[in-house]
């Protein structure tokens, strides 16, 4: 099955929080099925409305197979980016 919307998003760091809502960058907010995250440095990141943050370590490619329409990114330091490839099939 091919999916439909697929967005790309690289985001720099700073020292308060950041949020990125998936297909801001298309034109088309969607709710993605797949999400593949890449960090320079090491950071936090949270999903939709979850209330706890998961650690993402530098250069490690992180995929996520779980419906996400937002990711909310944090690091304790500057100078660092955050890599966001979506894909989905289903608009919001």
């Amino acid at each position: 099955m091919a999916l439909r919307y697929s967005d790309y998003k690289k985001v720099s760091f700073t020292a308060s929080d950041g949020s990125y809502e998936i297909g801001t960058i298309g034109g088309t907010k969607f709710v993605s099925v797949s999400t593949l995250l890449l960090a320079t440095q090491d950071c936090w990141v949270k999903f939709n409305d979850d209330s706890f943050f998961q650690f993402v370590h530098k250069d490690d490619y992180m995929d996520f197979d779980r419906k996400l329409y937002k990711i909310t990114y944090k690091q304790d330091a500057l100078g660092g980016d955050l890599e966001i490839w979506a894909e989905g099939n289903q608009s919001r």
